[in-house]
């Protein structure tokens, strides 16, 4: 069954008379309980970020990345997996010499962002 129309409504978004249809850039804006601004602020047309909100600009991209790595390795472990068991292990194989002989130098990387992170913060750049 079909509203009639006279139900709850609710008050629109957008800016009278605004020319939705132009050209333009678009952001979102989050806002936590209490309608309090967690990662920033607009003001004078650009956006001042909070310090979550520079955390979460530099977070979320680098979750989104990670998750897509890890969602293609998945995509191709269930792929290979379904060739067969010789074909499973040989990947297998691959993947524990690629974890034996690679990741040592991506902890080493992963330990030295941490630091640099860490100097940034304090801002000290000669450590």
């Amino acid at each position: 069954m079909k509203g009639d129309g006279r139900g709850h409504r609710r008050r629109s978004r957008r800016i009278a008379g605004y020319d939705y249809s132009q050209a333009g850039v678009y952001f979102v804006t989050l806002v936590a309980q209490e309608r309090r601004m967690v990662f920033g602020e607009v003001r004078d047309g650009g956006v001042q970020l909070s310090a979550a909100g520079e955390v979460a600009s530099l977070g979320v991209p680098t979750a989104l990345h990670f998750g897509f790595e890890v969602l293609a390795f998945t995509t191709f472990t269930a792929i290979l997996g379904s060739f067969g068991a010789a074909q499973m292990a040989a990947h297998q194989i691959t993947m524990n010499t690629i974890r034996v002989s690679f990741l040592p130098g991506v902890a080493v990387a992963e330990a030295t962002s941490v630091l640099v992170a860490r100097a940034l913060a304090r801002r000290r750049l000669d450590e």
